[in-house]
């Protein structure tokens, strides 16, 4: 802009000589001087506009600045979080492996458990077979089929078989049930002690007898241990309060 006064002052002070001395047309001179001050006016306009333009670039290349040193973290974090995927990935990898192996040893195992379970309750007191077997049948089915879960097979098994079988072996029962004894059909109740026995009673009380394991058969009892047995099986129906009772577990004499 102090250059454009500057130049404009000589214009005029050039002017004003050429006039003096008569050594030019004003209107000429004017038309140059006007000249001059357009193109004067034209280079400051195109200085003033670089001058912006200059000003506008330094303001992008900062701008350029931050955002890769911007992108320059983001790009260290992004590695950090590949690195975290990836063990995990490794992590998940390693544990697959490790059910894969073991769902490769586990059901075999819970085939083996299922079988011997069977055999125990073909050997066991004669108790509830049916429904002891039909629990047979059904962890069995579920280990062969494809859209059970290893999980489930595996509470199945474990919920549903052992520790049921485990249950009978602390538990009480009396129910009334048709006995073939001595060629007849006869109406007793029987009562299971645990594991540990199996007895009978007759309806009016006056006979009584245990499951023989080792015949597969029930066999009356002497008449001396009767009352004894009722006692128990009142005790098993809950119609007694508990007390030691003697009952025969071997041989009996």
């Amino acid at each position: 802009m102090v250059k454009r006064i500057l130049l404009t002052a000589i214009a005029l002070g050039f002017l004003g000589s050429q006039i003096a001395f008569g050594q030019a047309n004003p209107e000429r001179l004017i038309s140059r001087v006007s000249s001059a001050i357009n193109v004067e006016v034209k280079a400051q306009k195109g200085a003033d506009e670089y001058n912006y333009s200059k000003s506008d670039t330094l303001e992008q290349i900062r701008n350029l600045k931050y955002r890769v040193a911007f992108y320059k973290y983001r790009t260290e974090q992004y590695r950090a979080f590949v690195d975290q995927v990836k063990e995990k990935i490794s992590n998940l990898q390693f544990k697959k492996n490790e059910i894969l192996k073991l769902r490769e040893q586990l059901e075999p195992y819970l085939a083996d458990v299922v079988e011997r379970m069977s055999k125990f309750i073909d050997t066991d007191l004669s108790f509830l077979p049916e429904e002891r077997q039909k629990r047979i049948i059904n962890l069995e089915k579920s280990l062969n089929s494809y859209d059970v879960a290893m999980s489930e097979k595996l509470r199945r098994v474990f919920a549903e078989g052992i520790q049921v079988e485990a249950e009978y072996g602390r538990s009480v029962e009396s129910i009334d049930e048709t006995l073939n004894l001595n060629g007849e059909d006869t109406q007793v109740t029987v009562f299971r002690l645990g594991r540990v026995g199996m007895y009978y009673v007759s309806l009016d009380g006056q006979e009584t007898g245990r499951w023989n394991q080792e015949t597969k058969q029930w066999e009356k009892l002497p008449d001396k241990m009767n009352r004894n047995i009722r006692r128990a099986a009142d005790i098993a129906a809950g119609k007694r309060i508990v007390e030691i009772v003697n009952l025969p577990l071997g041989e009996v004499r």
